[in-house]
Formats: C-alpha cells, structure tokens, sequence
C-alpha cells in the first residue's frame, strides 16, 4: 500500500486430470494339456478423469496414432486366431520386425506371429475394451506358463511411453519329461540304442524350455 493506494492479484491454477489405465487378463482354461488351445481375453480401461494421448506405430507400412494394447505370444505357443470386436485396429507383429511394426493380416504361418495387439483411436475415462486371442500349447511344455499383455500410450509432460502392465496370468500345465532319442538316418526314424565307431549317430533330443518359439531354431547343449 502506498499513498492509500493498494493492488490485488489473482492467479489461476487448473488441476489436470491425470490418465489411469488398468489392463486385466484372463485365459480358459487355466490348466491346458500339451496340444490344447488356450484363449485369452484382455480388458482395458480408463480409470481416469483424462484420454491418454495416442503413440505412433507402424501399420502396414505407414504411420498410426494409436492406444496400444499388446501382447507377446506366450513361450511355446502357435496363434491360432483372434477376434476384432471393431473400434480400432487388430495387428499382429511378425518374428524379426522392428518394434511397433505391425500388419492387418496375419503372415500364412502363424507361427510367425510373435505378438498380437490391437490399436485404438483412443480410450476415454471410464471406457473399457475388450479383445481375444487364441494360441495352441506346443507339444512340449514346462510346468508353468507366464505371460503379461501391456497398454501403451504417450506421456505429454515428458514425452516417453508409458506401459502399463496386466496382472501376472500364470497357467498350470501337465509336464512332460525332457527326452532323448538316438538315430542312425538323418530322416529320425531308424532309432537305435547303439552305434559302431566310425558310424554317424543322428541325436533328437526334446524339450520345452528350449522350445519357446515355434518359428525359431534354440540351440542347446547336449553332453
């Protein structure tokens, strides 16, 4: 105050709302033979008061915003099939491309799919999406089977994804023994128990933690 005069100021503070999203997974059955399909089921939503912003990603060759929804294929799984329930884009991600390089249609052999996701034009508070995949467990298994699906959107204040993961969805399945088998032609059917010296010896050995993808070769140590 000076000379009876006096200021006033008034300054405005707006509170954004903040983006929360959950993405839940669920699968049947729960406890798969080796051979059977499995389906799971993902669900995000927007718990929220605010729309996350989209990331760019690559669809058939060209520039996508989208909200993310991904998930890799569980070890020792085929795809099989999914659903498009629509509002968005069903993608799949081919064994060997660029991260967020995905397609519209499936490659003739599913077992070159090795993530399947689904991309949305955006997700806003208190929305909720639903999609389903379906994978064939491999021949030969473990004892558990781990996986994580992930929502993935832009973070405006400092520019980087955020990916947000699902629950932990854990699948009991019936093990099978690791095997070992020794061979005397190189088309594995002459099986034998001996060979002479000098004799090549052809040697199948089979086991599922050292199959986690069936479009890819594993090395492994046999002694």
């Amino acid at each position: 105050q000076l000379q009876g005069l006096s200021a006033q100021n008034t300054d405005t503070v707006t509170a954004l709302a903040p983006v929360a999203l959950d993405i839940i997974k669920s699968a049947t059955p729960l406890d798969p033979q080796a051979g059977e399909e499995v389906t799971y089921n993902l669900t995000a939503r927007n718990i929220g008061g605010a729309a996350p912003t989209p990331i760019v990603v690559q669809v058939d060759g060209a520039d996508a915003s989208v909200v993310l929804i991904s998930d890799a294929m569980p070890a020792n799984t085929v795809f099989v099939r999914a659903t498009d329930p629509g509002g968005g884009t069903l993608l799949y991600h081919r064994l060997g491309a660029a991260r967020h390089v995905y397609t519209t249609t499936p490659p003739q052999d599913p077992a070159q799919v090795d993530e399947i996701a689904y991309g949305l034009p955006d997700l806003q508070p208190g929305a909720t999406f639903s999609f389903s995949f379906t994978v064939q467990v491999g021949r030969s298994t473990g004892v558990q089977m781990d996986n994580i699906a992930y929502i993935t959107y832009m973070d405006d204040l400092s520019a980087q994804e955020v990916m947000v993961p699902s629950n932990i969805l854990s699948l009991a399945l019936t093990p099978v023994a690791p095997d070992i088998e020794y061979y005397t032609d190189l088309t594995f059917t002459d099986l034998t128990s001996v060979t002479g010296l000098g004799s090549d010896l052809y040697v199948q050995a089979e086991c599922g933690a050292a199959n986690k993808s069936a479009a890819a070769i594993d090395t492994a140590i046999i002694s």
